[in-house]
């Protein structure tokens, strides 16, 4: 065959002696072979294999490809997303707390903690083998938990020194008690992630792993680093950028939040809430029962031709 002659193509399985042609004649099925990964597999060589059935082409035979050694089918990973998060999160977290300080604080905390996940992961794949996908769960996933756990001592920190603490006190208390909160969420997520292992598909495995341990990373960096850093950062936590309430009056609502929480729109919701509890719960169970409608129709397994859409040469027919 011409495709045997290729260079670059190790193997071409021949459909006639493989039993891959469908029971009309219409349609076969031919396995190419390379000696590289799909990455590394030369522009050449695919131009080579589509030159290759340029014959069977010319005679009325539809050729069409699938596989991950196509252009259309690789994939480049981005951080665009990670980066647009970034932005969001800083933006959403400047407008909560009205300072820069307070609003950078999580995000550089949760990047730094990246950094060491990607350099961790990195030089364990020099001695196993790591899916590249779990590089981009672990800086996913390390990026919202190493900002939400941020979050439990910043919050707690902040409103201590609303109410006149001192920073030194402030952070100790902060971290000794929220500190416990951030271990517990930590480890229900370890224990999640690291469950994988039970299902025996070995990357699966080894994902899981790779992001159980960034969130042991991020754990201890929220009660080592972030602490130091809002040390550093002594009362600037809790200056503002924001307008005062009212007009001729200095507090702020993080300022009534702290030292009057009675008066705040939260607790008002709680009190609501509490009153109304029964009928809140059962408008709650139903709102879930109704978002949960599309779990009836859910197909699970892993990803085949039969999941393409119906133009893509993936799912037409092979030859």
């Amino acid at each position: 065959m011409r495709l045997r002659a290729v260079p670059g193509v190790a193997t071409v399985s021949d459909p006639f002696t493989g039993n891959a042609v469908s029971p009309d004649g219409q349609v076969a099925l031919s396995s190419v072979q390379y000696p590289a990964q799909a990455p590394d597999v030369s522009n050449a060589t695919l131009d080579g294999v589509n030159a290759a059935v340029g014959p069977a082409r010319a005679a009325g035979v539809q050729v069409e490809y699938s596989g991950s050694a196509y252009p259309g089918w690789r994939t480049t990973p981005s951080e665009l997303p990670e980066l647009v998060g970034l932005v969001a999160a800083f933006v959403i977290l400047l407008i909560t707390f009205g300072a820069l300080v307070a609003a950078g604080l999580p995000i550089l905390t949760a990047v730094i903690g990246i950094v060491i996940t990607l350099m961790s992961v990195t030089a364990l794949a020099a001695v196993i083998s790591i899916a590249s996908a779990s590089t981009t769960v672990a800086l996913m996933l390390g990026l919202s938990c190493g900002i939400d756990y941020g979050l439990f001592i910043l919050a707690r920190h902040r409103n201590q020194l609303l109410t006149g603490m001192s920073v030194e006190d402030s952070v100790a208390l902060a971290a000794g008690t929220a500190g416990s909160s951030v271990v517990f969420a930590a480890l229900t997520v370890i224990i999640a992630l690291c469950g994988l292992a039970v299902v025996g598909i070995p990357f699966l495995t080894v994902m899981g792993f790779a992001r159980g341990g960034s969130g042991v990373r991020g754990a201890a960096d929220r009660l080592t680093l972030l602490p130091a850093m809002l040390g550093f950062a002594g009362h600037k936590v809790a200056k503002f950028i924001s307008t005062p309430l009212r007009p001729g009056h200095h507090e702020s609502v993080a300022q009534i939040a702290a030292n009057e929480p009675t008066r705040t729109f939260g607790s008002a919701w709680a009190r609501f809430v509490v009153r109304h509890r029964t009928l809140l719960l059962i408008g709650g169970v139903a709102l879930l029962l109704v978002l949960a409608v599309p779990a009836l129709s859910l197909q699970l397994g892993l990803p085949s031709g039969s999941a393409k859409p119906p133009r893509t040469p993936s799912a037409a027919p092979t030859t």
